[in-house]
């Protein structure tokens, strides 16, 4: 069944229309955001100098980890008050399968760190654009820093969790709460009890061992595998009971530690202040997950906020100091300025050399359909719109172009699609060229991997559109063949 034009033309509307509302669900961002498969392991130990750093954590680290099958680098950073490992691993290992042994092996071995050393954390590590977050608010307050705390985990964290496309949300700056242990020395006399008594008790009431792993079964549990094991003491959830902490047995009377102790919770000794007009200051840091629209993203927080601040107490304020879309809006713009003078020099060579309006009505409609249909197809895809990827776009116009003028011309002037054959050969050299991406190191292909997408989907397109739709416009627009000279050739007798 052969479709007449109109039809032809019909249905590349249709899927024009269902490009165009693939637009807004395009992911945007300034720098691809793909992912390395490796993994890092971070820490802190405030006021801990380098060589200490690496002898008790970052060593410990290396070892354990170097134990786990798939690991095919292990490379560390130790320095003053903090220390991180990056992992690098196969391309074929599941990376959330090790990331959970790496984070299981860190929970066996962070009970024999010194104190002070923060818990670790296991990140994935990204391979380009810069790591920023997407806003940052400034939260001033006449209050404690816990109370600032309280009332943002309360009545905003729960707002900005209704967002979606949020990736994490953090307060720096609030003083951690900790419980302190005032203890009455002449009690301990009078029990003949000694500090050190004191501390083991607590560190048996809150200790928590690890003993193993168990075997789960997928039918009671629904995950079949190795479980770690720990055995705790003491109440598990909820506020701890030091009035059950037990410190000796006196003549059969047992001592608990409230008997010779009095416990409060206060907020640390902060390490330092920051305030702004002499009021107290924490950071809202706000990070996007990947492949999200984070322009749209960052004005539907910054709505949720404003509405916020119409509620917040007197005397408190959240003044934004960073917004990454900023630098986004700008590079993207100036990006598609660039492309749109590019496309509009091309316009303006067609015109002056054809002088036919229908011509370039035809080309410039062919664009936009080639543009729109490439949308869907980045959706799919997971293409995400960023510099390099509109790159590819400015590099491909040409191409388009090139294909869209040589089937035009070849209908004027023989009124028949055989050149598709060039055409399809020309375009294929082209993608074929983009195959030297693959000899590249796998970080440069994470990176060229939306610029090549883009440019194979457009030139691919092109050659469909090439076919189907610009012999269909030629016929709606009544477009007039080129009439081709006839030569005369007269025989004369000699």
């Amino acid at each position: 069944m052969r479709l007449s034009p109109f039809s032809i033309i019909t249905v590349f509307v249709a899927l024009m229309i269902i490009g165009l509302a693939f637009v807004p669900r395009l992911g945007i961002q300034l720098h691809p955001q793909a992912e390395l498969p490796a993994l890092r392991v971070s820490f802190t130990w405030t006021d801990t100098p380098a060589i200490q750093v690496e002898r008790e954590v970052t060593s410990k680290i290396e070892s354990a980890l170097s134990t786990i099958i798939g690991i095919e680098e292990i490379s560390s950073v130790s320095s003053f008050g903090m220390g991180s490992v990056d992992i690098k691993v196969g391309r074929r290992v599941n990376l959330e399968m090790l990331r959970f042994k790496v984070s299981s092996s860190i929970r066996r071995l962070f009970p024999s760190f010194p104190q002070g050393v923060s818990y670790p954390s296991v990140e994935l590590i990204r391979a380009a654009g810069r790591q920023t977050p997407l806003l940052t608010y400034n939260i001033v307050a006449p209050v404690p820093t816990q109370t600032i705390s309280q009332y943002m985990e309360q009545f905003v964290f729960p707002n900005l969790a209704q967002i979606r496309g949020l990736d994490e949300v953090n307060l720096f700056g609030a003083n951690p709460l900790e419980y302190q242990v005032v203890y009455n020395t002449q009690k301990l006399e009078l029990w003949n009890i000694s500090v050190q008594d004191l501390r083991e008790s607590i560190q048996a009431y809150f200790g928590n061992h690890f003993l193993g792993f168990a075997l789960a079964n997928e039918q009671d549990n629904g995950y079949a595998g190795k479980i770690p094991v720990s055995l705790r003491a003491g109440n598990i959830s909820g506020e701890p009971m030091w009035e059950k902490i037990p410190l000796a047995n006196r003549s059969g009377r047992i001592i608990y530690l409230t008997d010779v102790a009095s416990v409060r919770l206060v907020e640390t000794v902060p390490l330092s202040y920051f305030r702004v007009n002499g009021k107290t200051t924490l950071l809202l840091v706000i990070e996007a997950a990947r492949g999200v629209n984070q322009i749209s993203l960052s004005d539907q927080i910054r709505y949720t906020l404003d509405g916020l601040q119409q509620q917040m107490p007197e005397g408190w304020q959240m003044i934004l100091t960073y917004d990454d879309t900023q630098f986004i809006r700008t590079d993207l713009q100036r990006a598609g300025t660039r492309m749109l003078i590019s496309f509009g020099v091309l316009m303006l060579f067609v015109m002056l050399v054809t002088r036919n309006a229908r011509y370039l009505l035809m080309i410039f409609i062919t664009m936009v359909a080639n543009l729109l249909l490439a949308v869907t197809w980045y959706y799919f895809l997971g293409i995400e719109i960023h510099l390099y990827s509109l790159a590819g776009i400015t590099l491909s116009l040409g191409i388009i172009i090139d294909n869209c003028i040589v089937m035009i011309e070849h209908l004027r002037s023989h009124g028949n699609k055989k050149v598709f054959v060039a055409i399809l050969a020309a375009t294929l050299t082209t993608v074929g060229s983009l195959s030297v991406i693959f000899l590249l190191g796998h970080e440069q292909q994470l990176m060229l991997r939306d610029f090549a997408g883009v440019v194979l989907v457009n030139l691919l397109l092109s050659v469909g559109i090439a076919w189907f739709f610009i012999p269909a416009l030629f016929v709606q627009f009544k477009m007039k063949q080129r009439q081709t000279p006839k030569v005369l050739v007269s025989a004369r007798r000699v």
